[in-house]
């Protein structure tokens, strides 16, 4: 594969420092190596068009497919020019749609993250409970009659509630990878087996 890399955009400063804050948070999240700041266009053997193809998913991120499929891949810098003709049709809320499509298509990261802060703060919740178990016991909430049951009772249910969605979660990306149904391997080359197939 062959793609481009912009060195240069005619774009507005926000929208440069938001392109490259995106490539660098989407390097963080994956576990493929996407390039930074490289564009759609490409020239593509007829293999990894195939291999692509293969991938039935409808959230279609084209620069990680590329990635994921774990050919060749060579970049050549070039300066985008300005637009000639017309503006670009793509709004500030497509370039968002199309982050968050290439972040959740590629990284279960974010999932996992909430995952693990619903069983942190579960953890934090019960620690905080006994500690107002114990102050009740000694008699430093005696002139609130009712509060250290009440906030006990609201930490108990809520990190039940955050261990229950950190297990749905890991459920979810579970069923997301087998939904995405994308081959579990590529092959590069196949050897000796047209001529197997003569002899038969």
């Amino acid at each position: 594969m062959v793609y481009g890399i912009r060195k240069r955009r005619h774009r507005p400063l926000p929208y440069r420092v938001l392109y490259r804050l995106f490539y660098r948070l989407l390097g963080s999240l994956v576990d493929i190596q996407i390039p930074y700041d490289a564009g759609d266009f490409c020239a593509m053997r007829r293999q990894v068009v195939e291999t692509m193809n293969a991938m039935p998913e409808s959230n279609r991120y084209l620069r990680g497919m590329r990635a994921w499929c774990g050919f060749r891949q060579t970049g050549l810098e070039y300066d985008r020019g300005e637009r000639l003709a017309s503006e670009s049709g793509y709004t500030l809320g497509k370039y968002v749609a199309l982050a968050l499509d290439a972040i959740f298509s590629f990284s279960y990261k974010p999932l996992k993250f909430v995952s693990l802060a619903g069983f942190v703060i579960a953890g934090i919740s019960f620690l905080y409970g006994v500690r107002l178990i114990i102050h009740r016991l000694i008699g430093d909430y005696d002139n609130v009659p009712g509060w250290a049951s009440l906030q006990v009772s609201i930490l108990f249910l809520s990190g039940i509630q955050l261990i229950c969605l950190g297990i749905v979660g890991e459920y979810l990306a579970r069923i997301y990878d087998e939904v995405k149904q994308r081959p579990k391997y590529v092959i590069k080359n196949v050897v000796g087996v047209e001529q197997e197939r003569k002899h038969d």
